[in-house]
């Protein structure tokens, strides 16, 4: 509630109309409620299916009137980016909350470029554990200072109200202006601790530098985050990422231990692995799996790929790729050299010649779309019908440019819930064939109605020649539409 409270008063809220975009396992979702209701708000709840939906998240925004929105940095992006001509006209939007990823200058700059009136952007840093934030600041939108400030990497801010930040070194002690430790938090906000007890490895503590007063209050404790800073003279953070010798880290705001994952992967290979070793690479972010087989364990591609998609991880701890390795890179003492792992190049996506030239124009289009927005993600991955999106390295995000990309050089939207449910490259391509056909074909014998008649063969594997005897048709199903093919070859 302390959490809660500030916020209220920095941001002044009155009556709110707060945004629920985020999932119910997700921490922003905490927030999002409580700003509400504290205040006499109301609270607008997605729907799953628009959810993550740049545009449609938008056009709730517009409908609902919505005042405040609690987001992590890639949401954000993908607003300005996919959905600025619907922002612009919204005149309810007040305040734009972020946490969860650094703010980065690109974002800064798409924000302002919306020109929302009045809208405020506010920066939150801090860990679950110590109830979704523990500083902020304000970065101006309405001229050039934001982009200064941001320019700054890092700069998270000062602490909220009734919460104190300090740097710890090695020994545990609190460290001078300017010198980077560790940072730790203390305060009313902290959690009490973890459900499974087995997952606290000593992050919680007793702070004995608490003050007399805080000691009354019970605020007594101090949480060390795990993550690197300093403190600025001015008494801003400043954030420089996770302790070197740590592997959690955060891909589009979400949480995970690397090492988990490698635990994972080694589990589910039953013993045909000696070792694993998962990165993060690129931009946006994906991760990779370098493994090492058993000598005798016969692990091929295939077997490596089925062994990905079998991996008991939520799809966002799912490795892009798996790789296989004589032996891991150490340091002279022996030890895994990580770096040096994450400096190993990525194959290049494999060419199946054979696969490309049995697929449908619909199909070849998409896969050209695909090769263009996975980019290295997809490592030395074939592309064909019944390859998955999201086992060659696609995320959401990626999904939410492929979107975009698809309405911008074909005129086609897809909903996004459509392409997770038809995921693969046959799927996705009826599913954007019927969306063509969908619209309403008027008569022309021009090129646009070539493609048209030609693409739907193709899907069919149905050659008819184009016939200006039909004049209009709208279809809603594939057995519509290879009974109107097979009507239309007749028609000449």
């Amino acid at each position: 509630m302390n959490f809660v409270s500030v916020k209220s008063a920095v941001l002044q809220l009155q009556k709110p109309t707060v945004l629920q975009q985020s999932s119910t396992g997700f921490y922003m979702s905490i927030s999002q409620p409580f700003n509400a209701f504290a205040n006499a708000g109301t609270l607008v709840v997605a729907p799953s299916r628009i959810r993550g939906d740049p545009l449609l998240i938008a056009q709730l925004m517009l409908e609902q009137n919505v005042e405040l929105t609690i987001a992590t940095p890639t949401e954000y992006f993908l607003l300005a980016m996919y959905a600025a001509d619907a922002l612009r006209h919204t005149s309810s939007w007040k305040h734009a909350c972020s946490g969860g990823e650094t703010v980065s200058r690109e974002l800064v700059s798409l924000m302002a470029r919306l020109d929302v009136e009045g809208l405020q952007f506010t920066d939150w840093y801090g860990p679950t554990e110590a109830s979704c934030a523990a500083t902020f600041r304000a970065v101006s939108l309405s001229d050039g200072s934001g982009l200064n400030r941001v320019s700054v990497y890092g700069l998270v801010g000062s602490p909220i109200g009734n919460t104190r930040v300090s740097i710890l070194g090695n020994d545990g002690q609190p460290l001078p202006v300017g010198f980077l430790g560790e940072i730790a938090i203390a305060g009313p906000g902290l959690a009490e601790g973890y459900i499974d007890q087995s997952q606290s490895t000593g992050s919680f503590a007793t702070d004995s530098f608490a003050s007399a007063d805080d000691t009354a209050l019970g605020w007594n404790r101090i949480y060390k985050t795990g993550d690197r800073g300093y403190l600025r003279a001015d008494g801003q953070l400043m954030f420089l990422g996770r302790l070197e010798s740590d592997t959690v880290i955060k891909i589009r705001g979400l949480r995970l231990d690397l090492q988990e994952v490698s635990i994972a992967i080694l589990q589910a290979a039953k013993g045909a692995l000696a070792d694993a070793v998962v990165t993060v690479r690129g931009q946006p972010e994906f991760l990779v799996a370098h493994v090492v087989p058993v000598q005798e364990s016969g692990l091929d591609e295939a077997a490596l790929k089925a062994l990905r998609e079998d991996l008991p991880l939520p799809r966002y701890m799912v490795p892009s790729m798996i790789i296989p390795l004589d032996r891991l890179p150490t340091t002279p003492n022996g030890k895994i050299d990580r770096r040096a792992v994450q400096e190993l190049l990525l194959p290049a996506i494999h060419e199946n010649s054979s696969a490309k030239a049995s697929n449908t124009v619909v199909e070849e289009e998409l896969r050209i779309m695909w090769k263009d927005i996975l980019g290295e993600a997809a490592g030395g991955s074939s592309i064909g019908h019944d390859t998955d999106f999201f086992m060659v390295g696609g995320s959401s995000l990626l999904l939410v440019r492929l979107q975009n990309v698809l309405r911008d050089r074909t005129g086609v939207r897809i909903p996004l819930q459509d392409f997770y449910r038809a995921s693969t490259l046959r799927k996705m391509a009826a599913s954007v064939a019927m969306r063509e056909a969908g619209f309403l074909l008027k008569t022309s014998t021009g090129p646009q109605r070539l493609r048209f008649l030609r693409t739907f063969s193709q899907l069919l594997k149905i050659y008819p020649s184009p016939s200006p005897a039909i004049t209009n048709v709208r279809l809603s199903s594939l057995a519509e539409l290879a009974s109107w093919a097979q009507r239309s070859s007749g028609n000449y």
